[in-house]
């Protein structure tokens, strides 16, 4: 099934990030807190229609 979602964020320094996404249909709602850690590593906390926190790291391909 497809989600529409429209999110709104503010970056509130250099490295955090606070984003507010709702669902279209009314059936999605999510606060995200993201602090990136360095270049590759960010720490991600969602709160809403789904909790979370999670550990990312982020390989690029050149």
């Amino acid at each position: 099934m497809r989600q529409e979602v429209v999110t709104v964020s503010k970056r509130l320094s250099s490295r955090l990030t606070l984003s507010y996404e709702r669902g279209l249909s009314g059936l999605w709602n999510l606060v995200r807190l993201q602090y990136d850690i360095s270049r590759r590593l960010s720490l991600r906390a969602k709160s809403g229609s789904e909790n979370a926190l999670d550990l990312l790291y982020f390989w690029w391909f050149d």
